[in-house]
């Protein structure tokens, strides 16, 4: 999808909704990437939107039709549109990932959180949560990730969600450790290069030590940017996680949940918007 139909899309949205604006229900596209709706297979249905620009067109340019009757038109076909993007959504939707082995599930909305209970007797103590939502998670992976026909352009690599997540690990006095994670940008392995040389998936990016407190609030602890911290603390920290489960196989295991999570949220999303523009 070109550049100016991508927009022409959004514009034809956005004024859908902003007709019905007194109405609290309607939403608003304006957060939509649009380099996530050509992935998204929105390109395969350019026809469709295509029809409604050249109606609106010829009925501004022929027609003393009320501004609402246009508008009306225009939100029947963005529905039709809708409708079939979802039929196509819900065909090409892989098995839905509804757990992450050894850890409890929690979700809400858009937020998830992970729970770890410890059959090591070291960490018996110890109660592990890593805590993120999906939204703005998505990107359309990397080209050494995606099927050989992406790398050649002819198709669009796979939808990926590796969203920044914060894991918790809570002492037995109270007393919790948080470290605000992200991932890293990943480059393809060179050949030869042995298991030393991989990067971690994720990375640190502050650490913050929280007291127990009877106001609960943590706005004026401090915390410390790995951008500035000593090299082998950070190592340290990183063995820490380590240790308690947080490595690549968890996090293998959490991206394939949170992108099997984030398209669920996304089909949800698209079903809700088509209601809301057939609503009457």
């Amino acid at each position: 999808m070109s550049s100016a139909l991508r927009k022409s899309f959004l514009k034809l949205a956005l004024n859908s909704i902003k007709t019905n604006h007194a109405n609290p229900s309607y939403a608003s596209l304006k957060h939509l990437n649009p380099s996530l709706v050509c992935a998204r297979g929105l390109n395969s249905s350019l026809s469709c939107v295509s029809s409604v620009f050249r109606s609106r067109k010829h009925n501004a340019a022929t027609s003393a039709v009320p501004c609402r009757q246009v508008q009306t038109e225009a939100d029947s076909k963005l529905g039709e549109f809708l409708s079939e993007e979802i039929s196509r959504e819900k065909e090409t939707v892989p098995e839905v990932i509804s757990k992450v082995e050894g850890w409890e599930v929690e979700t809400d909305g858009a937020g998830v959180i992970l729970r770890k209970k410890f059959n090591d007797e070291r960490f018996a103590d110890e109660g592990v949560k890593v805590e993120f939502d999906v939204n703005d998670s998505v990107d359309s992976g990397s080209l050494y990730d995606a099927p050989p026909e992406a790398e050649g352009g002819s198709e669009v690599p796979p939808m990926v969600s590796r969203p920044p997540f914060e894991v918790e690990i809570k002492k037995k006095s109270g007393r919790t450790l948080t470290f605000m994670c992200e991932f890293t940008a990943q480059e393809p392995p060179y050949e030869g290069q042995n298991e030393e040389g991989i990067e971690d998936q994720f990375q640190i990016v502050e650490v913050r030590v929280d007291q127990p407190s009877e106001t609960g609030t943590i706005e004026n602890f401090y915390s410390h940017s790995s951008a500035v911290m000593d090299g082998n603390l950070y190592e340290m920290l990183m063995d820490m996680l380590d240790e308690r489960g947080i490595d690549d196989n968890f996090i293998n295991k959490m991206v394939d949940f949170a992108t099997s999570y984030e398209q669920q949220q996304y089909l949800n999303f698209l079903q809700k918007l088509r209601d809301v523009i057939q609503e009457k």
